[in-house]
């Protein structure tokens, strides 16, 4: 994977002062986010982070995550996101506390090397149940969910809940009604 450009002080500045801006439109005062991202700037836990994370949580190569509109990995207590691959976040992810993802193994012949793998992929509006692991090149599609202590191993579509060890296809969603669906002739008319 290509190596990140480095951030410039002003660009790391605007930043952080997005980021507190960011977390007052998500229930948070901007006076607990700007003390939330301090903390986390000046302990210099999760530093390379530019969203706030929880300070029992772990993000490891932060430069390496893509989010997308209102997804807050490691948001939630006791989280360890390992990005070494590369992952990829989509619009309004949820992750729960203490989720674990994994984007790269260990080479079994030498520990000190990672192995490459595609980065994992999460969809617009996935939801991670608590305690949740995520394998190297998992793609998650749009509006999965995600059960609590699942191991997911593999690729799953759209609109699917998967639960288990290893995680399997636990039930289909319903299809969303489109806006230009005419209503059923049969349905019950509400007065």
């Amino acid at each position: 994977m290509n190596e990140p450009k480095k951030r410039s002080w002003k660009r790391k500045i605007r930043d952080w002062l997005v980021s507190c801006v960011y977390e007052r439109s998500h229930n948070m005062s901007l006076r607990q986010a700007i003390a939330w991202k301090s903390w986390q700037l000046l302990s210099g836990a999760n530093r390379g982070a530019y969203w706030p994370v929880h300070p029992s949580s772990v993000i490891v190569h932060a430069e390496r995550i893509k989010l997308g509109k209102k997804s807050r990995p490691g948001y939630s207590n006791g989280c360890y996101i390992q990005a070494i691959n590369g992952i990829e976040f989509g619009d309004y992810v949820g992750v729960a506390p203490g989720v674990t993802i994994i984007s790269a193994n260990h080479n079994p012949e030498n520990q000190s090397e990672h192995l490459p793998a595609p980065p994992i992929k999460f969809g617009s509006r996935c939801w991670i149940g608590a305690h949740a692991v995520i394998l190297p090149g998992v793609e998650l599609g749009e509006e999965v969910i995600v059960a609590a202590g699942a191991v997911v191993t593999k690729s799953f579509p759209s609109r699917v809940i998967v639960a288990g060890v290893p995680a399997r296809v636990a039930r289909h969603l319903a299809p969303r009604p489109t806006e230009n669906a005419e209503p059923q002739k049969d349905a019950p008319q509400l007065a």
